[in-house]
């Protein structure tokens, strides 16, 4: 073989190994350009993953949406309506006074039950002394205090004592007699008995002073200002008055209970009997027995009340009266000692009544 041969067969070796080194280079680079783009794609892929996740994607482009005019409410016009005209507040008409002329009482008052008014006026606010017009109190105090009318009360020898040597006025209960206090209670309103006011104070409260401070503070409760007690029965004591307004208002309140109205009304009564009374203890009214007529011309109609009389009182009267659905309170104080006047001036003045 000769050179020639030798070199061209050592540049065929060289080439052909060049092209596989070729091959090779080139399987290589697609190789690594592979993993190249796969590596790169991958992590491109989770950088956006966690792009999106840290990053709020903006909207989507949409066409702009014009937005509805905001509704304004209608104006409401409000309906024109007339005002109307308020009516005037009527003018309460004159209180219609009836005279105190030619009454033989130095005081008196009358008052409407309605609105309290006063239509009669003689020194309505003078003080006077109320004599047994007291007892109109005691009978509150008693009616408002008591278990039940219905129990029984012991008039004791001191209950009877105390009333017998003040000369008070007496309704015939005997010592240790038992009674019911609704028998006590006639025998202090008609009769006007002490010992009935000082039985009935021993059965409420545990003295007698301690029921005049019940009286007392029931006075100052209804406005009674220039009221004032010291004792059960209205014996004279300088420090026992009222007015004749004050004893109207007060009577006002007693005739809305209704066992009081009852016993007021009544011109006679009997107690039940008792060993002492077998037959019942009876009384009269002091005020039907001397009032005469009860039922006027005009309609008025003498409903009860009580009478009182000393000798610095006078003769005294607190009365109530019903006329065409209204009630009238009347008081009377300082008659003459020698007449009826303290009744006879009820007469004039209910009979003056007018519709």
């Amino acid at each position: 073989m000769g050179p020639d041969n030798e070199n061209s067969k050592k540049f065929n070796v060289a080439l052909y190994i060049a092209l596989i080194l070729l091959v090779i280079a080139a399987v290589a680079c697609g190789f690594f350009a592979y993993r190249f783009f796969t590596q790169n794609n991958k992590l491109r892929k989770q950088w956006e993953a966690s792009y999106s996740e840290r990053v709020t994607p903006l909207p989507t482009s949409k066409a702009p949406v014009t937005p509805e005019p905001t509704k304004v409410p209608a104006t409401v016009v409000p309906t024109e309506t007339e005002t109307p005209t308020p009516e005037p507040t009527p003018t309460p008409e004159p209180v219609e006074m009836i005279p105190a002329d030619n009454l033989q009482s130095a005081f008196a008052c009358m008052i409407r039950r309605s609105d309290g008014e006063i239509l009669l006026d003689k020194d309505a606010d003078a003080r006077i002394y109320p004599a047994s017009m007291s007892k109109v109190m005691t009978a509150v105090i008693a009616l408002e205090n008591a278990n039940s009318l219905d129990d029984m009360v012991t008039v004791y020898a001191e209950d009877i004592d105390e009333a017998y040597l003040s000369d008070a006025s007496l309704a015939g209960f005997d010592v240790d007699e038992t009674v019911s206090v609704r028998d006590l209670l006639f025998g202090m309103m008609l009769p006007s008995g002490a010992e009935a006011c000082e039985a009935i104070a021993t059965y409420i409260t545990d003295s007698r002073e301690s029921y005049v401070d019940m009286m007392n503070a029931k006075a100052k409760e209804l406005g009674l200002t220039e009221t004032h007690f010291t004792n059960l029965t209205g014996l004279h004591d300088e420090n026992q008055y009222t007015t004749c307004h004050d004893m109207a208002v007060l009577l006002k309140y007693a005739m809305e209970n209704t066992d009081f109205r009852n016993i007021a009304a009544q011109p006679n009564y009997t107690c039940t009997p008792t060993e002492a009374h077998p037959e019942g203890l009876s009384f009269s009214s002091t005020l039907f027995a001397n009032m005469g007529v009860t039922t006027f011309a005009n309609g008025a109609v003498i409903e009860g009340g009580k009478t009182g009389t000393t000798d610095e009182a006078g003769k005294c009267l607190v009365s109530a009266a019903a006329f065409y659905g209204e009630e009238y309170y009347l008081c009377t104080a300082q008659a003459p000692l020698d007449s009826n006047g303290n009744f006879e001036d009820a007469v004039t003045i209910f009979s003056q009544l007018t519709r």
